[in-house]
């Protein structure tokens, strides 16, 4: 079986005026199973000028099944 882990690390010395360090891992599966994922793609990039909250991805747009952000 095979498995897909993602790991996202955030670190800043200054970003709040205190040292910041951020971690975590997960496993990702295909939905229902956990069997690791075999179709993924690469970096995707949204920019905005907005300076209100903004929605990157509306989840009733992504009903039919899982997906990982």
């Amino acid at each position: 079986m095979a498995t897909t882990t993602a790991t996202i690390t955030l670190s800043s010395s200054d970003l709040t005026g205190d040292a910041l360090a951020l971690s975590t891992t997960a496993a990702l599966t295909k939905a229902g199973t956990l069997t690791g994922l075999t179709q993924t793609t690469g970096v995707g990039r949204k920019t905005t000028s907005a300076t209100a909250q903004y929605t990157l991805f509306d989840g009733d747009a992504y009903a039919n099944g899982s997906h990982k952000v």
